[in-house]
């Protein structure tokens, strides 16, 4: 993934949430590519997210490859829905 190459290459992504709380969420993820003259590159992640109100929530993922590559994936995020401005 990455490269400038004319190679073809198949992308896939299985991913499964679960509420937990009225505001927590957990989630888990499959993913990776499956290139056309390459080896294939398989990852996975899991996490949970916060939701603090109806515009903010926060989140944290920890993954890594199930192939060789990338040997761990840590993050944290946060989310911040824009209103929308409806007419009355």
């Amino acid at each position: 993934m990455g490269s400038d190459s004319s190679e073809a290459s198949y992308v896939y992504t299985i991913a499964f949430g679960q509420g937990i709380t009225e505001k927590l969420s957990a989630y888990a993820e499959l993913y990776g590519d499956l290139p056309e003259n390459n080896k294939a590159n398989h990852l996975w992640d899991a996490g949970l997210t916060y939701l603090i109100n109806n515009n903010l929530q926060l989140d944290a993922t920890i993954g890594s490859s199930i192939t060789k590559g990338q040997d761990l994936l840590l993050s944290t995020g946060v989310s911040f829905r824009i209103p929308s401005k409806t007419k009355k």
